[in-house]
């Protein structure tokens, strides 16, 4: 994937969320951010898949909830909110 085409907006929408971007796994070029709970419970959002007419977003909390959102690549940050909301329901 091409994540120049969104990086400027990840990384301006991960800052507003004081939130991390991950570039790399397993020598692999990503696009992540986790967070933890109070519990310490781990949760995971990250682009899966990109094109020019969608962004994947998808979202899980490392064991059996899982949530995607589609999006058009000028929307990339209305995917992302949707998919943090969804992972602070999960902590509640």
């Amino acid at each position: 994937m091409n994540f120049s085409l969104i990086d400027a907006q990840l990384t301006k929408w991960a800052a507003e969320h004081a939130l991390s971007v991950t570039n790399t796994f397993k020598d692999e070029e990503v696009r992540s951010i986790e967070s933890t709970d109070i519990r310490g419970r781990r949760f995971q959002m990250w682009i899966d898949s990109m094109d020019s007419k969608s962004i994947i977003v998808k979202a899980w909390d490392f064991k059996h909830r899982r949530a995607e959102f589609s999006v058009p690549p000028t929307s990339i940050e209305d995917a992302l909110d949707a998919a943090l909301a969804t992972i602070q329901c999960w902590k509640r």
